[in-house]
């Protein structure tokens, strides 16, 4: 059965409330379409068996007040945050449902200009005031064969879209962007979900484009997350990370990332096992492999247990190893860290084929002319500290300038570490010990 939004009373001018008749025509799944127009909106629930098209020329857009919004508690799984700043409010969610599909193209639009914005206190970004943004734009909650294709999700207040203990996703030819100046935009969020594949996005954010989390503890049904695919996406950060895989005290594992096309980020890829000054241990992650990447950031990779910026008093214990990083092309200007506790166990991490042009000068403190926090360097393309088996097979490193800064020392360092292995790589100064 095909319903029509507007035979249920949604309006699409983009002045009338349509939160009821739209939630009315999704009632009892099927096909619904929404036709052009601007349909403000609150909480849209989509149950088992839905295909939500929205047509080109179609505007999903949210409305301002929380009283259109699913309460925090509507499912236990969902989650506020003080930290934050967001309320667990969603524009679009599915909760333990199957067989849901967005398609069409039209637009899903946060309306985060209907908020009001301060700047942070101390990095060049803004939060919203008074402290009641929406949380995630779309939130999709232990959920069986999801896909989403071809609409241009815009515009979000907080993360865009949030799917967290799911099986069996499809996600491809989405347009995200979101707003570079707010915090904690972030473009996809895949936590805890096994078998997803990403494909054909160009995602832009203020956060972090694509994010691959280990939290099981909100979920009914804890698993792992694994089995993640990612291909032929051009992805940028204003501030943040084009990827992060990291963050909860899960295992993330067996993630394949290839034909990625980064241009612009504060870090290029993040592994991080935790955040915070919580006891746990974090994540650990395993078998990971980038292949086929261009990049163009500040810092291309951050790999760390513990949060570098983050002052974590408790050190994880956990292990990353077998990661593999094959044909990058790279412009960055700010040192790689491979940076090990003592505690926990990073090893096997493989460089094949990585060519580097380093820009920069080498050393530069933690917040640049612009106010752009952690963004400090050392004297090393490389630094790496308490790790073992790094291996770099058939790697260069140039440099930007005529000839090579003074402050870039090293092209690799390392400290307390073992089994650094440099393999046909025309690296001139290392330091290794």
């Amino acid at each position: 059965m095909i319903k029509n939004a507007r035979d249920y009373g949604a309006v699409g001018d983009g002045i009338a409330n349509d939160t009821k008749a739209l939630n009315n025509a999704l009632l009892g799944g099927g096909t619904v379409v929404v036709p052009p127009g601007v349909y403000l909106t609150g909480t849209l629930y989509l149950e088992s068996n839905t295909t939500l098209i929205i047509e080109s020329g179609a505007v999903i857009r949210a409305i301002r007040g929380m009283e259109n919004y699913n309460a925090v508690n509507f499912c236990p799984q969902n989650r506020d945050s003080k930290a934050e700043v967001q309320n667990g409010c969603h524009l679009i969610t599915a909760v333990e449902t199957e067989n849901i599909r967005i398609e069409g193209g039209g637009i899903i639009d946060g309306n985060y200009g209907a908020w009001e914005w301060k700047m942070h206190s101390f990095q060049p970004c803004y939060y919203p005031q008074p402290a009641d943004r929406n949380g995630q734009l779309i939130f999709i909650c232990e959920c069986r064969n999801f896909s989403m294709t071809g609409v241009h999700l815009m515009n979000s207040t907080y993360w865009t879209l949030f799917l967290h203990g799911c099986e069996n996703v499809r996600l491809s030819d989405l347009n995200i962007e979101s707003p570079h100046l707010v915090l904690n935009t972030d473009g996809i969020d895949i936590d805890c979900c096994c078998d997803v594949v990403i494909n054909n996005c160009i995602i832009r954010t203020g956060d972090d484009c694509i994010a691959v989390r280990g939290n099981p503890t909100p979920l009914k049904n804890k698993r792992d997350c694994k089995n993640i695919c990612v291909s032929n996406c051009i992805l940028s950060s204003a501030y943040a990370n084009a990827i992060r895989v990291g963050v909860g005290e899960g295992y993330i594992h067996d993630c394949n990332f290839s034909n990625i096309i980064v241009d612009g980020a504060k870090v290029g890829i993040n592994l991080v096992a935790k955040f915070g000054s919580s006891q746990n241990n974090g994540t650990c992650i395993t078998d990971l492999t980038f292949s086929d990447f261009r990049m163009d950031v500040k810092r291309p990779f951050m790999i760390e247990l513990d949060d570098y910026y983050g002052n974590v008093p408790y050190k994880s214990k956990n292990t990353f190893e077998h990661i593999d990083f094959n044909n990058f092309r790279i412009r960055g200007y700010l040192s790689s860290f491979i940076f090990g506790n003592g505690a926990g166990i990073i090893r096997d991490i493989n460089f094949n084929n990585v060519k580097m042009l380093a820009g920069g000068n080498g050393r530069e403190p933690g917040v640049d002319e612009h106010g752009l926090w952690c963004v400090d360097s050392t004297e090393a393309v490389f630094d790496i500290t308490s790790s073992a088996e790094v291996n770099f097979i058939n790697c260069s490193i140039g440099f930007e300038a005529d000839e090579r800064p003074s402050g870039w020392e090293y092209d690799v360092r390392s400290i307390d570490s073992v089994d650094i292995n440099m393999i046909n790589c025309n690296f001139v100064k290392c330091k290794v010990k």
